[in-house]
């Protein structure tokens, strides 16, 4: 065996240039043809008779607004405290206009009765859950760019806003 590997790795040594053409060839071969059978992807997740899909499609039938995927809109306040009432007043018109927006069913704001939980111990941390009636991957991009810019419009010098979650980060990603 080692004989022929040794035969075939001196006959391509000598016949190099040939065996790179081949191996170029055969990569934009299977190029084109991986192109030429590429089918559309669908990346909606389901799978009949589960539990966790027989929860899913209750969701969706009797509580619709709790059927999506929920984000977060994480404040930082860099002076203070976020339940300062500066930081408040800005805040809470912003959650207000997001709580406004297409697919978006619910803004659970740190300032609402039990939002306490929501806030760090040093008060300076907080965060807002945004619920969409859809999952992340049935969300439109647009939708999902209108809340991110409609949550940024809080930030200030005092104020670092940032966003997190499924759709969120699905909205952020670079295409190729």
């Amino acid at each position: 065996m080692s004989s022929y590997l040794y035969r075939l790795g001196h006959w391509a040594f000598r016949r190099r240039w040939l065996v790179l053409g081949v191996w170029i060839a055969l990569l934009v071969g299977v190029g084109a043809l991986s192109q030429a059978v590429k089918t559309d992807t669908n990346d909606a997740f389901n799978v009949p008779g589960t539990e966790s899909q027989r929860a899913t499609d209750l969701l969706k039938r009797d509580f619709p607004a709790q059927a999506g995927d929920e984000d977060a809109i994480v404040l930082h306040a860099r002076q203070g405290k976020v339940t300062d009432a500066a930081v408040r007043d800005r805040v809470e018109p912003v959650l207000a206009k997001v709580a406004k927006l297409p697919h978006v069913t619910g803004v659970r704001s740190p300032y609402d009765s039990g939002g306490s939980a929501a806030i760090s111990r040093d008060g300076t941390i907080g965060f807002a859950t945004v619920t969409f009636d859809q999952r992340a991957n049935a969300l439109d991009k647009e939708d999902i760019t209108r809340v991110i810019s409609t949550a940024e419009t809080a930030r200030s010098p005092q104020l670092q806003v940032e966003l997190g979650g499924q759709a969120i980060q699905q909205a952020q990603e670079v295409s190729l």
